[in-house]
């Protein structure tokens, strides 16, 4: 008596044209996700961009860090990050003010910079970059510490580290749809190449 293992052909062919219309119908979900793709307006990227800026050794404050969000759709930058420690205060994004200073300069401040804080229980400062630049600048931060006379100046390096736009909602349903066929491919193949045993010999 001997065991045979053979494999069947006719079965492999079964299960392709079983798999076909499986096929057809993800081939067509393809299709209609890229037709609303290109049929739709397109949808608001958001790009954003993280920052971190130092002063000179011996600066008397540590350095920092901000980003900001792009839209694309309305061409307005917001903060959503920042963090930054000058003399006794530590800033987040809720104590600071972003805003447009001229048609390549945004500026980020606290609201209560005004040269007259002397004696108050708090720190102060602005500085000013350029949203087109992509490499270090070197710009002034102007800034007041708690106790201190007239305001003072430093030399800050802002140096952007550009992170990728935030796909649109028709680029996340294509790249889904493809791993998913991927998957089901592999998942047919590996089941259609194993063998079937048929039964004994004697």
């Amino acid at each position: 008596m001997d065991l045979r293992l053979t494999a069947q052909p006719q079965r492999y062919n079964e299960k392709l044209t079983e798999g076909e219309p499986l096929m057809r119908k993800i081939a067509h979900a393809f299709a209609a996700a890229a037709a609303v793709s290109l049929a739709a307006p397109a949808q608001t990227a958001i790009t954003t961009t993280s920052y971190t800026f130092s002063g000179n050794p011996g600066a008397v404050f540590a350095p920092g860090t901000f980003s900001l969000d792009f839209n694309d759709a309305t061409n307005v930058y917001t903060l959503n990050g920042f963090n930054f420690t000058l003399g006794i205060t530590a800033y987040d994004t809720s104590m600071v003010t972003l805003a447009s200073f001229d048609a390549n300069n945004l500026i980020i401040y606290d609201p209560f910079l005004n040269g007259a804080l002397v004696g108050q229980p708090f720190d102060d400062f602005s500085f000013l970059f350029n949203i087109l630049s992509t490499g270090p600048q070197a710009r002034t931060l102007t800034y007041h510490l708690q106790g201190e006379g007239p305001n003072r100046e430093d030399i800050i390096v802002i140096t952007p580290v550009n992170t990728p736009a935030v796909p649109e909602p028709a680029s996340w349903a294509l790249i889904l749809i493809g791993f998913g066929t991927i998957g089901w491919q592999m998942r047919r193949h590996r089941s259609a190449r194993r063998p079937q045993l048929t039964g004994l010999a004697c």
